[in-house]
Parts: C-alpha cells; sequence; structure tokens
C-alpha cells in the first residue's frame, strides 16, 4: 500500500474518531459502539500497511510465520526481512534493499520504554515518520528560493540564523553535521534514510518525500553505524582504510540476508548516485587508535565514492580538537527546538499514541494541549528543546497524563528512563556496558543521580525566584555529592560526570543541573551551549 493510500486511511480514521467523540459527549455510547468497532479495523490496516493483522499469539511449532512483505517472525521471536531469491535481476535486489532500508530506520524503539508500543509481531506501532519534525542547523547564511518556490540553495549573510537542516546538508558533498546529546543526529539520518528509499522506490522527486531536502536525485541510502565499523574491523582486519568500510559494508547486507545487494550499491557509490550517512564518530572508543581509525577511514572512502553525498555525526564536544576533524568536510552544528518546533512534535506525538492508547480526538488534543503548557514552564522549557527529552517527557505525559511538578521528581523519571534506555540500544558488538565497566549496579547509580538532584533542589527551594530558575550545580560540587555514593571514588564519580554529560544527555550543560540561559539569550540564538 503506498504511502498515499495510508494518508486516506488515516483521514477516515480521523473522521471517525471526531463522530465518536461527538457521541460520546452527547451520551449516545450504544451508538459510537460500531463506530469504535471501524475505527479499530481500520488502526489495524493502517498498522499493517493495508496487511492481515494477526490478534493473538501465533504457535508456530517450531517453525516460521511469514507476514506481510515478506517480514519473517522466526520462532524466536526475531524479525527479519525475507532475502531476495537466488538470481535475482537487479531491479528486485533493489527493492529488496530499499525494503530494509525502510524498515530498519522508520522504526521508533518506544518499546525500549514502553512494551504498549510494541506490537504482537514484533513492530513498532508508532513509526518515526509519525512523529518527526525537520530539525533546524545555525548558520551565517540566507535561504533562497526559485520561481517556484523551491529552496535552491543558501548564500552567505552575516548573522547566523537557523535554516532546515536538510537544506544545509544539500548545500555540499561532504558535511559533519554536530550537535549535543540528545539533539537529533542519529534520528536525521535514519529519517532521511527512509525518506530516500521511499523516494527510490516509488520513483518520486525525492523533495516530494523529505520536507527542506533540495536534491532531485534518486540517490541510493547507505547508512553505516560507526561504532560497529570500529568493533566488525577491529575484530577482523584492523586496516584503518577505504577497504575497511567497502568490507563492512558487505557484512552488513550478508548479515541480514542481503549479501546480493553489494554489487547494486558497490555501483551506485562508485557512480556518484548515493547519500552515504555515517553515524556517530565520537561513539567509536578512541581506545587502540580506533576513533582516528574511523576517521581515516571514513575520509579515504568518501575520496573514491564519486559524486556520492556524504554525512557524518558527531558530538559537538568530542569534535573540537584537531586531530579528529575530517579534511575538506563542512560543518553545521543542530539547533535546539523552538516553540514551532515543540509545538508541531506534541500534536504529532499525541495524533500517532491516541490509537494506541485507545483516545478520543478530544481526549488527544486535551493532552497535546497540556503537554504544550507544560512545555512553556519556566522550570520545563531548557528541556523540552531537546528533542531527546522532549520525547521523554511526551512518554511520561502519555502514560500519566501529567508531568512532575518538581524539577527534581521530572529529572529522577528521565534518569530511570534514559539509562535504561542507553544501556540496552547504545552498544557495539564487543563492547560491555557502562554501568558493568564501573562494575556499578543499575540502583546504585540511580540513588547517587538522585542525590544530587535532591541537594540542588533543596537548596533552589530556600531561593525567592524558584520558579524561574534552574537548579544550579558547580563541577567540583557535583563531583563531592557523587564520590560518597560511589564508594568514596571520585575517579568513579568523574567517569559518572562523563558518561551523563556526553553520552547520556542527562547532565545536559545550561539544562538539567546547570545553570540556564535566559529566556533573552535563547532568543537570541538557538545555538547549543559550548559550556
Amino acid at each position: 500500500m503506498s504511502d498515499l493510500d495510508l494518508d486516506v486511511l488515516r483521514q477516515q480514521l480521523a473522521a471517525l474518531q471526531n463522530s465518536i467523540a461527538a457521541l460520546e459527549r452527547a451520551g449516545l455510547d450504544a451508538a459510537a459502539a460500531p463506530l469504535r468497532q471501524q475505527a479499530a479495523t481500520l488502526e489495524q490496516r493502517i498498522q499493517t500497511a493495508g496487511g492481515a493483522v494477526v490478534g493473538h499469539d501465533v504457535n508456530t511449532g517450531g517453525g516460521d510465520f511469514v507476514g506481510h512483505d515478506q517480514i519473517t517472525v522466526e520462532a524466536g521471536g526475531t524479525l527479519v526481512m525475507a532475502p531476495p531469491p537466488p538470481g535475482a535481476d537487479a531491479a528486485t535486489l533493489e527493492r529488496a534493499y530499499l525494503h530494509w532500508v525502510i524498515a530498519r530506520c522508520n522504526r521508533l524503539p518506544l518499546g525500549l520504554i514502553d512494551p504498549k508500543y510494541v506490537n504482537a509481531t514484533g513492530n513498532s506501532r508508532v513509526l518515526l515518520s509519525d512523529v518527526y519534525v525537520p530539525l533546524d542547523v545555525m548558520a551565517a547564511r540566507l535561504e533562497v528560493q526559485d520561481a517556484e518556490g523551491h529552496l535552491r540553495h543558501i548564500r552567505p549573510d552575516a548573522e547566523p540564523r537557523a535554516i532546515p537542516a536538510l537544506l544545509a546538508l544539500c548545500e555540499h558533498r561532504c558535511v559533519v553535521l554536530l550537535g549535543d546529546p540528545g539533539s537529533g543526529k542519529s534520528t536525521l539520518l535514519r529519517h532521511l534514510a527512509a525518506g530516500l528509499a521511499k523516494a527510490r522506490l516509488r520513483g518520486v522527486d525525492p523533495r516530494e518525500v523529505l520536507e527542506d531536502w533540495n536534491d532531485r536525485i534518486h540517490r541510493l541510502p547507505v547508512r553505516v553505524v560507526l561504532r560497529d565499523l570500529a568493533a566488525w574491523t577491529q575484530e577482523h582486519t584492523g586496516h584503518w582504510n577505504a577497504g575497511a568500510v567497502w568490507d563492512f559494508i558487505r557484512h552488513d547486507l550478508a548479515d541480514n540476508g542481503l549479501e546480493d545487494c553489494f554489487d547494486l550499491l558497490r555501483q551506485c557509490i562508485r557512480a556518484g548516485e548515493a547519500t552515504l550517512l555515517f553515524d556517530g564518530l565520537d561513539e567509536v572508543p578512541d581506545a587502540a587508535g580506533r576513533r582516528g581509525g574511523v576517521r581515516d577511514a571514513v575520509a579515504a572512502f568518501s575520496d573514491g565514492c564519486g559524486e556520492s553525498r556524504v554525512v557524518v555525526t558527531c558530538r559537538t564536544y568530542a569534535y573540537r580538537e584537531a586531530r579528529w576533524k575530517l579534511a575538506d568536510f563542512d560543518e553545521y552544528t543542530l539547533a535546539w527546538f523552538d516553540e514551532k518546533h515543540i509545538q508541531r512534535f506534541v500534536e504529532q506525538w499525541y495524533a500517532a499514541a491516541a490509537p494506541v492508547e485507545g483516545w478520543s480526538v478530544e481526549l488527544r488534543e486535551a493532552r497535546a494541549a497540556a503537554l504544550q503548557r507544560a512545555a512553556r514552564l519556566p522550570h520545563l522549557a531548557p528541556l523540552a528543546e531537546r528533542p531527546l527529552l522532549l520525547t521523554l517527557m511526551a512518554t511520561l505525559h502519555t502514560a500519566r497524563g501529567t508531568l512532575p511538578d518538581d524539577r527534581a521528581d521530572l529529572y529522577a523519571d528521565c534518569v530511570r528512563l534514559l539509562l535504561d534506555y542507553w544501556q540496552r540500544s547504545k552498544l557495539g558488538a564487543g563492547e560491555c556496558s557502562f554501568l558493568e565497566a564501573l562494575g556499578l549496579p543499575m540502583e546504585r547509580l540511580e540513588r547517587a543521580l538522585y542525590q544530587v538532584a535532591y541537594q540542588a533542589h533543596l537548596r533552589q527551594a530556600r531561593e525567592v525566584e524558584r520558579a524561574t530558575r534552574t537548579a544550579d550545580i558547580g563541577h567540583t560540587e557535583l563531583l563531592e555529592t557523587l564520590a560518597p555514593a560511589l564508594g568514596d571514588s571520585y575517579d568513579r564519580a568523574q567517569t559518572v560526570v562523563h558518561y551523563v554529560e556526553q553520552r547520556a544527555g542527562l547532565l545536559l550543560a545550561r539544562c538539567l543541573l546547570y545553570t540556564s540561559p535566559s529566556p533573552r539569550d535563547r532568543t537570541r540564538s538557538r545555538m547549543p551551549s559550548s559550556a
């Protein structure tokens, strides 16, 4: 089923939900019952892109269950894409690859936070495309449009301003996209990969699928997670060159039953008909020279891929040193969410969550309005500017219908969600977890971080302007508060601070525990803090 057909189904569902809400307000619950059944059927069709729905567990008898679009659910519950048949022609191979990219990149791992958002077959019930909000970057550029209103290019301008991130990426062949933890770097790459795959699969102008994109060429998306590339190369070859990237791409395809697609990808990349998306240079461990090796491999690979586009993501702090820089790559830094971004995200989030939660349109709109009001409160606004933290706020608000009035309580909830999410989803092949490396139980780390928040907010509570100030804590005080809870080890405390600042994105500078920029500062510049 095409995206257009799915849009029609969504419109029909929205109309049904409006009718149900009107009948419920009038007290005509019996009349609303058959409409609820119709709405449930439409929701199921939307979730499966028009396919059939398995409403209960499937007893595979030790075998496999093959479902819509050749997605196989193995007996152990693992989801795999059915590989293309032997001897398949180039068109069949490309379709198989593009379907795999979409399935891989358009999923939203909300099941790590709330199991309700994963259906019985293991698929996400809410997709990235349902809630994604286009990001901006800060640049001293000005948008220029053609006569038809298309964004054509950006020219130099005196004052830094926010411009669409995808438009900025189109201005240069090779770009490093920088951002703070939780700013949306990886999400942007997955959104871009899925959008390019959809456009190529449907044979339409990519600009019709990707808002702000300004490249009409049907480029094949190739996404590489750099921490996985580093771990695999270190284990198998140890050679940090362009060949390492080619070898890993072949391995990644083979690992997903798509090895026959490798020649197709190589041909497109060398012909300049691909977009290479290298995610997470900062997440490559610096031990044994791996990060520098990955940088060299990406640089050599980029030199040999013709006019194919190349995007590398990295956290801002990790790209400051000259030794990590990629020569001849332009740089952009992601901006924070502004009020329009926040409003759009909240509206899209609740439109996607309502069918999962079984809410009426009236309840959905009330919840969205409540979260938008909460996100404007002085003690929550700095959190809502961060895409990851806004997602966590939306998750908590969806589950509870409210957010904690006290910033420390909200912080504690975010600690628990983020640490659990990062521990389970951010490990590369062969890596031990952060807590395993420290020999530290999750409960002990949580208690230590809660103590930090408690001390900071005790002090804040004594201040006159509590409602308009954040709970500030200095770096030395942070170490002194954490150390006793970590066996009086300042080394451990420093490791924890580094992890939650730079890795998990909890103690974001000028966000949760450090001083927040004033409203005037945030109006003047949406550039993430460099503190």
